[in-house]
């Protein structure tokens, strides 16, 4: 019994090694490299990681990452260095908004299938999701997640500020006017709506502590 437990131990080892090897062939690997640099999952995770792509100037995939730590950078350093229309900051917050727009299209269209079928269970999770994310990125103390292997570069932020949120609120707003479902159109409003006010109180906040500084000073 024991020189089967064995036989088995060996046999799932060498899958799991095999399973590893292909995976690094297809890009199946995401999150973390391994036990000895393990990286906090983030619920927004997948949506930084999808926008940081798409900003990128990186031509392999899909583990550009690698190119740049070979090179002594971090990977997202050279997002920096080629010439961009916005600042990379703002690059990647414009495209968060359109990854969370993507998605939350895709549930609005899986909802309004469902509705067809006579379930409403759908109408409530599009609105959830647009909420959910207007509802953390303005929280108080919110931080992004690198969810990259590495450190993070330098232009990646944080912390956001009050103009942090209202270049996320641009991209919602213009969304909700192109939407074709009037659900969807509310979603993307409402959470455009919220990261405006929060964006608007949080520099408010900021200019007060200043000029509390100044006077102080």
């Amino acid at each position: 019994m024991n020189t089967k437990q064995t036989d088995l131990t060996s046999l799932q080892l060498s899958q799991e090694q095999l399973l590893t090897f292909v995976r690094s062939m297809v890009g199946g690997n995401r999150g973390r490299e391994d036990d000895d640099h393990p990286l906090p999952a983030g619920p927004w995770d997948p949506v930084i990681r999808v926008a940081v792509e798409k900003i990128s100037v990186f031509g392999p995939r899909p583990e550009p990452w690698r190119i740049a730590l070979g090179a002594g950078h971090s990977f997202g350093e050279e997002v920096a260095l080629n010439p961009q229309p916005l600042p990379p900051r703002y690059a990647l917050l414009l495209e968060v908004a359109r990854v969370v727009t993507s998605r939350a299209e895709l549930f609005q269209e899986l909802a309004d299938a469902a509705a067809q079928a006579g379930a409403k269970q759908g109408i409530i999770i599009v609105g959830g999701y647009t909420s959910r994310f207007s509802d953390d990125w303005c929280g108080t103390g919110f931080k992004l997640k690198w969810p990259f292997p590495g450190p993070h570069p330098h232009w990646f932020p944080q912390e956001l500020d009050g103009l942090d949120l209202l270049v996320l609120a641009t991209q919602f707003q213009q969304a909700s006017k192109e939407a074709f479902s009037p659900d969807l159109r509310k979603n993307l409003a409402n959470a455009g709506a919220k990261l405006v006010e929060a964006g608007v109180s949080r520099m408010q906040s900021g200019t007060a502590r200043a000029s509390r500084s100044s006077g102080g000073a």
